[in-house]
């Protein structure tokens, strides 16, 4: 049976490593439920996509959330071992660590050049999983998934687009506008198009019609 390790480390967002794979959660707080809810999440996602496997071990830096009596609970009825790493050593979780480092690089890197938030780090971690690792000799898209990336849906971040509007997303059906500019906030997995914000009312549209302005951005 292969095990799965997880490097851990939550600092809002909550990064898991396994082994090179990165996935990220964005949790509105710490509280012990939201935690649990997340590991959950995670366990079950990945068992799924490698059945062979399951998660023996929890890495993490000994925050109070990781000795919380329901998540030790969930991880003793699911056999899972905590380990926590010695107070002052950070070194001990270094994969977790430097994860969150390269993430807070390229979500401040992306932020730069298109003055939004949140969505960065989903992207950052988005495109890290998709890049080659000199270590690795190929993605942690290709280790996790066991085979290559497709990189044609890659586009500059926060840039603007022209999204296409159906006919019941316009203002009027048949002689409103067919576009909207909006802004390209976020790679999504659970649809074959990415996600806009439309800045004038605040809405968000899935598409994969769009017109791309990638040397355009709102300031």
């Amino acid at each position: 049976m292969s095990l799965v390790l997880v490097g851990l480390s939550i600092a809002l967002p909550l990064q898991m490593t396994s082994p090179c794979w990165r996935w990220l959660k964005l949790l509105t707080n710490k509280r012990e439920k939201t935690i649990l809810e997340a590991f959950k999440e995670y366990k079950a996602m990945a068992e799924a996509q490698h059945p062979a496997c399951r998660l023996v071990i929890i890495r993490d830096g000994k925050g109070a959330e990781f000795i919380w009596n329901r998540i030790a609970a969930w991880c003793k009825e699911h056999g899972i071992q905590p380990q926590h790493t010695v107070r002052a050593t950070p070194q001990q979780n270094g994969r977790a660590e430097r994860g969150f480092r390269d993430l807070a690089e390229g979500a401040t890197c992306i932020l730069a050049r298109a003055g939004m938030s949140i969505e960065a780090a989903h992207a950052s971690n988005y495109i890290y999983n998709r890049f080659p690792h000199r270590a690795l000799g190929c993605t942690p898209f290709e280790l996790w998934y066991g085979h290559k990336p497709n990189l044609a849906n890659l586009r500059v971040w926060g840039c603007l687009a022209y999204v296409h509007l159906q006919k019941d997303q316009r203002e009027e059906p048949k002689h409103g506008a067919h576009t909207r500019l909006c802004i390209f906030i976020a790679y999504r997995d659970d649809y074959k198009g990415w996600e806009f914000l439309d800045h004038e009312t605040g809405s968000r549209v899935v598409s994969r019609d769009v017109l791309w302005q990638e040397n355009a951005f709102r300031h």
